[in-house]
């Protein structure tokens, strides 16, 4: 059913347990869930939870940082593209230099959500310092880290444009390095 007066959309299906169950689109996704022994919906689910939570809000090399102020902020060794807003994203304070002994080499990130992920590649069973190697021999290569977290980590995911949609994820165990 749609509300062409506010731009609203509302489904409604069946759950597993047979209970109505709603999905309203406006500015928020909702899903409601319908309480048959008071006749009432409940709101059981809502996203974007946050603006973080919206796709790529502070462009490349920035992250979003929910509880900072300003939310878009350029990780360490960049600086904003246009100083009037953080949507256009970070660039390098230093200009990069791709195989430059001592000048080419990566810092590691840690907390953060992987980027978008259009322009990357991944092997499953390389190792870190293999991955590692691998994106120093690719000038093009923004960034690298394992593909899997779990224990000491394994395979390699880098990436080769610029990053985006970073996000701060306190409780992550991954790392990231650009």
């Amino acid at each position: 059913m749609k509300n062409g007066n506010h731009g609203e959309e509302i489904q409604t299906g069946e759950n597993s347990e047979d209970l109505p169950v709603a999905y309203q689109t406006l500015l928020c996704r909702q899903r409601n869930i319908w309480i048959p022994e008071n006749g009432t919906w409940r709101l059981f689910q809502t996203a974007p939870r946050d603006i973080c939570d919206t796709y790529s809000p502070c462009g490349s090399y920035a992250n979003c940082m929910v509880d900072s102020s300003p939310v878009c902020q350029c990780l360490e060794g960049f600086k904003p593209k246009s100083l009037d807003t953080m949507e256009q994203g970070c660039v390098r304070s230093e200009p990069w230099s791709c195989k430059v002994e001592g000048r080419d080499g990566f810092r590691k990130f840690v907390g953060l959500k992987f980027p978008d992920t259009t322009h990357s590649w991944i092997n499953k069973s390389m190792t870190l310092e293999e991955c590692k190697v691998k994106c120093w021999e690719n000038c093009s290569c923004t960034a690298y880290a394992n593909l899997d977290i779990r224990g000491a980590g394994s395979g390699c995911s880098i990436w080769f444009a610029d990053l985006i949609d970073l996000k701060v994820v306190s409780q992550s165990g991954q790392y990231l390095n650009i």
